[in-house]
């Protein structure tokens, strides 16, 4: 889902995913096409938690993905043989990637940018949420 809408997937981080959309690579239609991913992997997610329910002795109700994005400048490093990206919009797509279960959330700077490259592509309703080593914040929470 991130390869289709012109992401590239940074690394797997156990129970999570990076991935980026560069302008190089996804055009300036790059928060659009991060949040077209995001709600592509929220649909796919539920489908196939749907589909899998025999596979389970309960069905939890309140269960999903929490997306994290943020927008900004980040550096392509090479670590330990591999590159990876790293930045302040990491740090805090990785914390918001907190979110409940089905919900994306996006920091003002990135809803700021996709407002003015795409303000078409989605809805935001502003959230309070915890984030580590921050405290309680105010997020626009979104939906394409």
């Amino acid at each position: 889902m991130v390869k289709e809408n012109y992401g590239v997937v940074d690394k797997f981080t156990g129970d999570g995913l990076l991935a980026y959309f560069p302008d190089f690579f996804s055009g300036k239609d790059a928060g659009y096409r991060a949040l077209a991913a995001a709600h592509a992997c929220h649909s796919t997610f539920n489908r196939c938690y749907k589909a899998s329910r025999t596979s389970f002795n309960v069905t939890l109700k309140d269960v999903g993905l929490g997306i994290g994005i943020d927008f900004g400048e980040v550096h392509l490093l090479r670590i330990t043989e591999e590159l990876t990206v790293v930045g302040s919009p990491v740090v805090y797509a990785s914390r918001l990637s907190g979110a409940p279960a089905g919900h994306t959330y996006m920091n003002h700077s990135a809803v700021a940018s996709l407002v003015d490259r795409s303000p078409e592509a989605f809805t935001a309703n502003e959230v309070d949420f915890e984030v580590k080593h921050e405290g309680t914040v105010v997020l626009p929470g979104c939906e394409p």
